[in-house]
């Protein structure tokens, strides 16, 4: 799943609440992980974007 969402990086932002659908196939648990770049390092890919389990988590559909 790939949900774009548009940001505000401005300090001190406020937080929203971004609520969305899709269909899936089978039930089964999913694995997801995030791959936005947010870490440190030129890349954004070093500090916690290098920790193993680092915004990874499952989707349980039933």
């Amino acid at each position: 799943v790939n949900v774009p969402l548009p940001g505000d990086g401005a300090k001190g932002a406020s937080y929203d609440t971004i609520t969305f659908t899709f269909h899936t196939g089978k039930a089964g648990t999913y694995t997801f992980q995030c791959f936005d770049p947010c870490g440190s390092g030129s890349a954004g890919l070093m500090g916690a974007m290098m920790t193993k389990g680092y915004m990874v988590g499952t989707l349980t559909v039933q």
